[in-house]
């Protein structure tokens, strides 16, 4: 078989932005061999379309011609974040990316900072075995996940193959079924998927498990002709359908944490009042007492009471019972305190402050002490998820997603092309999705995708700004 393959070489991470120094970046060095213009297609190609891609769409993409005397090309790219991207490569027929690609293929590349990496292009090569990531799969109805295919030869090097010729196939499809290398959960079981490649005949089969099924719904806001209500959707979009009525603006909400109730903000004229209703729209009432503006209200870890920020005279963090009763200042400086989440366990807050020019992530204890940053960049680090378990942040970093620890550490990006922004993640129940709200197709919808960002895929459609999701039981 003869074909084009890819090498890779490299490693890890992505920062969001510094105050004193840019984020740090790495190099990529691209070297292709061409072959002798006496074999067949798809070696006779006349060029290669090199792209590469953050977690958003494709960032950065190159177009290399064969040369006339057949010598090797030599491209190299500055800049590229340090993390872990994906380079896809197809080579064509005609000069400048011209045609219907012959053979592509898809690898990771990671670039680690002040690096140059290594990427080589070559040709006549078999394949001996497919690499498969990631494997195992564990997932939860109805959540999917995409697998990578790479296929090797015997060195290891990475072979591209003639789009769609990878055939799929799920053992059980009652449990799991995939499509393309999509795999998507059905219902609890276990299952193994098997991708094969024609040509070589070579498979490899993954072991895929299904946990549970993930009911559960999203609630989020339409914006619409001045007003904004909130809406309910299931998990996977289907069966979109209206709460309110109020014909206001209805802002900022939250699931209590058995799923049976939401918190939300309902501002008209120059009040915004904390509002409780049950998850079906029915039984909405105000429950703030006092003549002032109050946001982001979010529930204790037990639904027995709400912490929330209020802008009587500056932005404070308060507490108070469902009933309204019993409101508790926990910040009380000049220093803007907003969006408060409380950690499962009830041991912190996790808020924002802006202290600076930006708004950055915080920590402190449940009677307002302690104060500690956990994030801290030149973006406005805010409208923030804990995870279920306790262990993760995720949080609007300018215009991306990003995720950290919850000491602070290990902090990630999910970065979006120029010009689009996501924002306000929320974490399913069993905590291996996020829902957000991204313009990536223009207007603002509902968008999901896996904890690690694989998988991005729209929720919602239709006419209106589709904002703040939250993710309930």
């Amino acid at each position: 078989m003869r074909a084009w393959w890819l090498v890779l070489l490299g490693v890890v991470l992505l920062g969001c932005g510094s105050r004193t120094a840019p984020p740090p970046a790495g190099r990529a060095q691209v070297t292709v061999h061409w072959p002798a213009r006496t074999r067949v297609v798809p070696n006779a190609a006349e060029s290669l379309v090199v792209a590469v891609h953050g977690a958003g769409d494709a960032a950065w993409r190159f177009v290399l011609n064969r040369p006339a005397d057949g010598t090797p090309s030599l491209l190299t790219i500055d800049a590229l974040p340090v993390g872990t991207l994906t380079v896809t490569a197809a080579a064509f027929p005609a000069a400048d990316g011209q045609g219907v690609a012959q053979a592509t293929g898809t690898a990771p590349l990671t670039i680690t900072p002040d690096t140059l990496t290594h990427l080589a292009l070559t040709l006549t090569s078999t394949i001996t075995r497919l690499e498969v990531a990631p494997t195992p799969v564990t997932l939860a109805a109805p959540s999917s996940v995409t697998l990578q295919v790479s296929p090797r030869d015997a060195a290891g090097a990475l072979v591209l193959v003639t789009p769609g010729s990878l055939h799929w196939e799920s053992a059980d499809a009652q449990v799991a079924c995939v499509n393309n290398g999509v795999v998507s959960g059905v219902a609890a079981g276990t299952t193994t998927v098997t991708v094969r490649e024609p040509e070589s005949g070579v498979a490899q089969t993954v072991p895929v498990t299904v946990t549970a099924v993930n009911t559960g719904k999203i609630a989020y806001t339409v914006a619409s002709g001045g007003v904004k209500e909130i809406w309910l959707m299931n998990p996977d979009g289907s069966n979109p359908h209206q709460l309110t009525h109020f014909g206001e603006t209805c802002d900022e909400l939250s699931f209590s944490p058995d799923g049976s109730q939401l918190a939300f903000i309902l501002a008209a004229g120059t009040r915004s009042d904390i509002y409780l209703m049950n998850a079906d729209g029915s039984n909405a009432r105000r429950i703030s007492r006092n003549d002032r503006c109050y946001w982001g209200p979010t529930f204790h870890p037990t639904g027995a009471s709400l912490v929330a920020f209020e802008t009587f005279t500056s932005d404070d963090i308060v507490t108070l019972d469902l009933d309204g009763a019993n409101e508790k200042k926990l910040t009380s400086d000049a220093v803007p305190d907003v969006l408060p989440v409380y950690l499962p366990d009830a041991s912190a807050i996790i808020f924002d402050r802006k202290a600076g020019a930006s708004y950055d992530l915080y920590r402190m204890n449940v009677d307002g002490t302690g104060l500690t940053p956990l994030a801290n960049t030149s973006a406005d680090e805010w409208y923030h998820a804990v995870s279920p378990d306790g262990a993760g942040i995720a949080y609007t970093c300018g215009d991306n997603l990003a995720m950290i620890d919850t000491n602070g550490s290990n902090r990630r990006v999910f970065p979006v092309a120029a010009g689009t922004q996501d924002k306000r993640p929320t974490f399913s129940p069993d905590g291996t999705q996020l829902a957000f709200a991204s313009n990536r197709g223009g207007a603002w919808q509902i968008y999901a995708m896996n904890r690690d960002g694989t998988n991005v895929h729209q929720l919602t459609t239709g006419v209106g700004e589709h904002e703040y999701p939250q993710w309930g039981r």
